[in-house]
């Protein structure tokens, strides 16, 4: 069985691979498992950003039942900007996917107390609100794919011969 080892390879190198390899389908799927966590790191350093320009939008969506509603807001977005950063790096990947899911859980009162506002205001982006709920499942998921150990030294088997 041929093993290809993907990390020997620059993103630049992708294209010329596929062509002499005989397993296309593993450098595309390495390749878009890249494109993707590295999506999600940017998204959620930008989030927590966000949490610092425009603190008033996250401060409207905090339970009334929870305390110290600034400090939390703060709190949560130097969160997401650590767990990005630390999903960029190698060694700390899997912490920092673990604690985007604790994180996203975490956060989910305030995304139920932001449908809630929107209902009793009648506020016209209700629809947006209520599709933030199940989202919240799906982003916990996307975090989830990257909790996994990687194969032995990053290699992927040589699919083409078992097609």
């Amino acid at each position: 069985m041929q093993l290809a080892l993907v990390s020997d390879y620059g993103p630049s190198d992708l294209s010329e691979i596929c062509q002499r390899e005989s397993h296309p389908p593993a450098v595309y799927l390495h390749a878009m498992h890249v494109f993707f966590r590295t999506l999600m790191a940017l998204l959620y350093i930008a989030a927590g950003v966000n949490h610092f320009v425009h603190p008033a939008f996250y401060l409207a969506i905090m339970p009334p039942w929870l305390p110290a509603h600034g400090a939390l807001v703060a709190a949560s977005g130097v969160a997401e900007i650590v767990l990005g950063i630390l999903l960029l790096v190698p060694r700390t990947r899997r912490f920092a996917a673990w604690g985007i899911i604790v994180l996203l859980v975490a956060v989910f009162p305030a995304n139920v107390q932001m449908a809630v506002n929107y209902v009793e205001l009648q506020h016209p982006k209700l629809w947006l609100a209520l599709l933030r709920l199940p989202v919240q499942g799906l982003l916990i998921w996307w975090a989830w794919l990257y909790t996994r150990r990687k194969r032995p030294e990053g290699r992927f088997e040589d699919l083409g011969s078992q097609m």
